[in-house]
């Protein structure tokens, strides 16, 4: 049996001195393996000899989805470009729908129109009958005021000697702008 006669706390503070560097030790000791495996394990990866079909064949698969995706892109401008001249063209029905039910109102009732035919170009020519020349001069005068057409022209009129009954033709060309 051994007896120490080195008071308490000059021992203590030796152990926890002894403990201190006995950590310390295991810390760097720990690092060390951690840096030595992960540094073997970064030259094992990086020794290792490319697989050249593999990396072949990854650059032809990849290649593939490149011309794919351009000609998907390819093929959704295409649709694009087609929704719009659809929508265009729509809208242009639309607009020439409106402009067929305003010359249809403004159609005097002493007057019967016999044909409304309307362009693509933006024009309109109606036929029709009336009872009197000055019906008719009345209702181009009318129609040339409206904002709704950039020209109104009278472009036949026709009197039939037995009935009386004046023929006309007019052309109408749309203003676009508001």
């Amino acid at each position: 049996m051994s007896i120490n006669l080195l008071p308490e706390e000059i021992r203590v503070h030796h152990i926890n001195r002894e403990q201190k560097s006995l950590w310390l030790v295991l810390l760097i000791l720990y690092a060390g393996l951690f840096a030595g495996s992960n540094g073997f394990l970064f030259y094992k990866i990086s020794a290792k000899p490319v697989d050249e079909a593999a990396w072949h064949r990854l650059q032809m698969e990849h290649q593939q989805a490149e011309e794919t995706l351009a000609q998907l892109n390819d093929a959704l401008d295409r649709i694009i470009e087609e929704k719009n001249a659809l929508e265009a063209l729509w809208q242009r029905e639309q607009e020439q729908a409106a402009v067929v039910a305003f010359i249809l109102e403004q159609v005097p009732t002493s007057m019967r129109l016999l044909k409304l035919q309307v362009t693509e170009e933006d024009w309109a020519t109606l036929s029709g009958e009336a009872s009197s020349l000055e019906e008719i001069s009345l209702w181009v005068g009318a129609l040339s005021r409206q904002a709704l057409f950039r020209e109104v022209t009278l472009a036949q009129l026709d009197v039939n000697r037995e009935t009386g009954v004046s023929i006309f033709t007019i052309d109408l060309r749309f203003n676009r702008e508001p």
